[in-house]
């Protein structure tokens, strides 16, 4: 039981917001039904919107995947699913809901309202996967697919603008700045027979090792060790 009447100029707002009119507005009053104002309002709405969200989550990660797969054929799994983690990552979704201003839209109960609940990360990254979930219900994969690809265009370009940037050299100019010393690589380990090699290399700074790589080649296992060392500067 859903009493729209009552939320119709709200729908309305999001609608406008998110730029696209539902069929069925209950499926997107239901996304932003957060599970505190279910529970204060029983007689208004009986779902909230987490089994939404556990869709939109679903979702958003097969988009993302499949644009990073069909777009960035330079990039190695590794690349892949690093970028992808910082695309999806709760407070990448709550930017994002805040752009399109969803905060302002979700239905709270008090408790959630006083304590903050609409500019808090968990909240808005949830709420707006439901609203990807209730899209999809209400218009289908390629309407999801469309919305996701254009408003994560820019965000998808920077990310991965930084990402195929050398590792050796970002590795370079942050401990540089540290440091006015430049990090040393040095060859470990050798294995495998020569039309297989593999190749383990260490990156040390000041005799200190903080990063180690594996490769094919010796400039591939530098790379990943460059990456491993920049885990720590970033973390």
């Amino acid at each position: 039981m859903i009493k729209m009447n009552k939320y119709s100029a709200t729908i309305r707002n999001l609608e406008t917001d998110i730029g696209i009119e539902f069929n069925d507005k209950t499926i997107l009053m239901m996304s932003i039904a957060h599970s505190s104002f279910v529970n204060e309002n029983p007689h208004d709405i009986n779902y909230s919107n987490e089994r939404l969200e556990f869709l939109g989550d679903a979702l958003l990660g097969a988009i993302i995947a499949s644009e990073l797969y069909t777009n960035y054929d330079e990039m190695d799994e590794g690349d892949l699913t690093e970028l992808r983690a910082s695309l999806v990552r709760a407070e990448t979704l709550a930017e994002i809901a805040q752009e399109i201003n969803l905060g302002k839209h979700l239905l709270l109960g008090q408790g959630e309202e006083q304590t903050g609940g609409r500019s808090r990360t968990s909240t808005l990254s949830r709420a707006f996967e439901a609203i990807l979930g209730a899209i999809f219900l209400d218009q289908g994969y390629k309407k999801v697919n469309e919305f996701v690809s254009e408003i994560f265009q820019k965000r998808l370009n920077n990310s991965s603008t930084n990402l195929l940037q050398d590792p050796k050299s970002k590795l370079q100019e942050l401990i540089q700045k540290e440091k006015k010393t430049a990090p040393v690589y040095q060859l470990v380990k050798e294995t495998g027979p020569d039309h297989h090699k593999l190749f383990t290399v260490e990156v040390c700074v000041d005799e200190k090792i903080i990063g180690y790589g594996n490769g094919k080649r010796k400039l591939e296992a530098e790379r990943n060790a460059a990456k491993d060392a920049l885990k720590k500067f970033t973390h």
